[in-house]
């Protein structure tokens, strides 16, 4: 849990940085550091270990409750993605991930899929400037 606050503290930063100089070279460090993170074999989102199933919809909540706001709006500059970004049947957002699927099992499996298709689409976009 630690690394997703850290990574949304970066991100934070990255904004408020952005806003006032949008040419600082601590831009490009930022954004590639939050890239490697995300995209690193060992991320994984900190998620409540059971999902909740309701409405042909599973839902993960993150651990405490936490939220992400910046991280994901880096995300959708990233990605060119609007939030929640949408891979397969998963919607990662800020607060929580739902999956338009109605068996925690089966929704565990998918959300393991997106996550590794996420990785792959932001280790993609490693060394781009964002604007």
């Amino acid at each position: 849990m630690e690394k997703i606050a850290e990574l949304e503290d970066t991100a934070k930063r990255y904004f408020d940085l952005k806003h006032h100089d949008r040419m600082n070279s601590d831009l490009v460090k930022m954004s590639n550091s939050i890239i490697e993170s995300l995209s690193s074999p060992s991320f994984t989102f900190p998620i409540e270990k059971e999902g909740i199933v309701s409405e042909g919809t599973t839902s993960y909540f993150y651990i405490n409750n936490i939220a992400c706001p910046n991280l994901f709006e880096f995300l959708s500059e990233l990605l060119h993605l609007e939030v929640p970004i949408n891979i397969n049947k998963t919607k990662f957002g800020p607060g929580e991930i739902l999956i338009s699927i109605d068996n925690e099992k089966d929704a565990r499996q998918e959300l393991t899929s997106s996550i590794e298709e996420l990785k792959k689409l932001i280790h993609g976009k490693r060394h781009i400037k964002i604007d």
